[in-house]
């Protein structure tokens, strides 16, 4: 499994950063973590996986999906 974003793509994409500070980095990362599995289901089906590289559109979009 990739991981499309990392913690501070949060801030930038799913959330304001400052509604961060109260959730743990663990949950954080989890969330990430869930969040790209839920692209990788998606990407299954049409790509060998783990991809290597993806458009700038796949971040901001896992980032939603984990807030």
């Amino acid at each position: 499994m990739s991981a499309y974003a990392v913690r501070a793509d949060l801030g930038k994409y799913g959330v304001n950063a400052a509604a961060l500070s109260g959730i743990s980095t663990t949950a954080q990362d989890a969330a990430i973590e869930a969040a790209s599995e839920v692209a990788d289901s998606y990407f299954r089906s049409r790509y060998n996986l783990p991809l290597l590289a993806w458009g700038t559109d796949v971040t901001p979009a896992v980032c939603q999906i984990a807030v």
